[in-house]
């Protein structure tokens, strides 16, 4: 969707649409959709109104609103029905379902921040013991870009519970700030303990705006500038690199294009110097990887980079969401100015 929104509005249409038009009866968009109908009962993180107001806001066209604003209305009420947890947000499954389900439901299969957690078992949904900053960050930016959506469609009372519902969970996300640790941290539901995990998603709160601009650059300069954390020649490891469990096998170390794009945006909120220089070292490595070897990496080995493809550890060379690696720079160049159909010479 954010890469075909640059210069492709068909298919930036039609892949929006395509995701947002067949969601599970429960009102989720699943996290597969089958050609047969088949919708996965899992979800994925919720990023649909957020995506989906980048596009319309490059072209400006309330006819794709109408068209996507409804389901991802109701994907964005199901997460109240079916993934509350002491009033936070939590990743899970259906009834019965493990804590693995529900870390293959954040998207991040392996990451250390999700191994070992308990689950709740609910009436309708099993859910881990885990209030996750990631998942109520992004679920704030999409209940405040859906709110936008709700003003252009001139459905006031819909805006008006986003902005409420993003109100709540913002204040939320705001208590799982950790002062002696000058960073928003995951905390454990049971122990009430915040858990020592680092990894990008806690850089989410930027994209919604939550910290203040003073927080925001106390959270960067403790750990995003922080080279024994995520700062390096190749950025961003997926957990950091002092972490335990790091290994640059899949989630528990290699850069991963979506972390590195909505890491990206949250930086354009408060420091664009710095979101134009995570931009340049994606592109690079964007660069190196389709020059010297015509791959696109799925993820990438945060050690030792793309100069050899014997050093990826577990991914597929070829795949869509390394194209992500390349987008911000584009972002950069002023290649998404609204209401520019094709790319800028």
């Amino acid at each position: 969707m954010a890469s075909c929104s640059l210069w492709i509005k068909d298919l930036a249409y039609s892949n929006a649409i395509a995701v947002t038009s067949y969601p599970h009866e429960t009102g989720n968009i699943g996290h597969y959709q089958m050609a047969d109908g088949t919708v996965g009962m899992m979800s994925q993180p919720p990023i649909g109104g957020t995506l989906s107001w980048l596009i319309y806001e490059k072209y400006q066209e309330a006819w794709f609103l109408e068209e996507v604003f409804d389901n991802l209305l109701q994907w964005n009420e199901w997460w109240l029905d079916y993934r509350l947890n002491q009033d936070y947000l939590a990743w899970g499954g259906w009834p019965g379902a493990d804590a693995q389900i529900a870390a293959w439901e954040s998207g991040l299969d392996n990451a250390p921040m999700y191994q070992g957690q308990q689950m709740l078992e609910t009436e309708n949904a099993a859910i881990h013991q885990l209030a996750d900053v990631g998942l109520n960050s992004l679920y704030v930016s999409d209940c405040q870009h859906l709110a936008k959506m709700a003003d252009v469609l001139g459905r006031k009372t819909e805006a008006q519970k986003l902005r409420a519902r993003a109100k709540r969970f913002a204040k939320k996300v705001e208590s799982l700030w950790v002062e002696e640790e000058q960073a928003y941290l995951n905390r454990n539901l049971l122990t009430q303990q915040p858990d020592p995990h680092l990894a990008p998603p806690l850089f989410y709160p930027l994209i919604a705006k939550i910290p203040s601009p003073a927080r925001a650059q106390a959270f960067l300069k403790a750990h995003y500038h922080n080279e024994e954390e995520f700062s390096g020649e190749f950025m961003l490891p997926s957990c950091a690199y002092n972490d335990p469990l790091y290994d640059n096998i899949y989630w528990q170390g290699a850069i991963w294009p979506p972390l590195n794009f909505l890491v990206y945006l949250g930086l354009r909120e408060y420091d664009p110097k710095v979101a134009g220089e995570l931009a340049q070292h994606s592109y690079d490595l964007f660069l190196e990887a389709w020059q010297k070897h015509n791959y696109v990496f799925e993820n990438i080995n945060s050690a030792k980079g793309v100069a050899d493809p014997e050093d990826q550890l577990m991914t597929d060379p070829f795949y869509h969401w390394g194209a992500l690696m390349g987008v911000m720079q584009f972002m950069e160049a002023g290649w998404y100015d609204t209401n520019q159909d094709r790319l800028k010479p």
